[in-house]
């Protein structure tokens, strides 16, 4: 998105809450360039920049929590996704979150997508997956695959070591229990990444 189509957009959606909504949206565009940005952005980081108050903070996160959901209930589960519709799904999911989350998409026998579980939330730049977990949640829906996921809220999408040896150990233990392990995705703003070579 252009920078003058984010300031129009936000300002227009801003008018509705404030009347320092041109100030606020030119702003906000200027410093963080993206509507995905500002999502991730958390409250306190918002209200840094000139004419950002709380009652804009408020709206912008409803503004990202209803993308995310209209995303989320846009999947009549359950269905088939291809790769660009899990990259899209899980941006969503993420959007607005400041802190790490870890979620699991479940495919049935079918192979089609039949649950979108949070499995945990850490903090800022940390969140523990834990294998067993993650296996439990599998067998309680019936699962035949599953994909994991975390973001990086302010980071990029390349995964940490530990996000490497811990994919590993949840691949053994779902293939031991005879889940496919479809994979794990590091979601941050600039995109959607599957973590490689596990």
């Amino acid at each position: 998105m252009r920078l003058n189509n984010l300031t129009e957009y936000l300002d227009k959606y801003l008018s509705f809450y404030t009347e320092g909504h041109a100030a606020a949206a030119h702003a906000l565009a200027t410093h963080y360039g993206s509507l995905g940005a500002i999502s991730a952005a958390n409250e306190r980081e918002l209200l840094l920049i000139s004419a950002v108050d709380h009652t804009v903070v408020h709206a912008l996160k409803l503004l990202a929590y209803i993308y995310g959901r209209s995303v989320k209930d846009s999947f009549n589960l359950p269905c088939r996704v291809n790769e660009g519709e899990i990259c899209s799904l899980l941006r969503a999911l993420y959007s607005g979150v400041a802190c790490e989350r870890i979620y699991c998409l479940l495919f049935d026998k079918k192979d089609r997508l039949s649950a979108i579980e949070l499995l945990g939330e850490g903090i800022a730049n940390y969140s523990e997956i834990y294998p067993r977990k993650v296996l439990d949640v599998a067998k309680e829906s019936g699962a035949g695959s599953l994909i994991i996921s975390h973001n990086h809220p302010h980071g990029t999408t390349d995964p940490s070591i530990a996000d490497v040896n811990g994919t590993a150990r949840i691949k053994s233990m779902l293939e031991s229990a005879g889940i496919t392990f479809i994979g794990h995705y590091v979601v941050s703003d600039s995109g959607c990444k599957k973590i490689e070579g596990v």
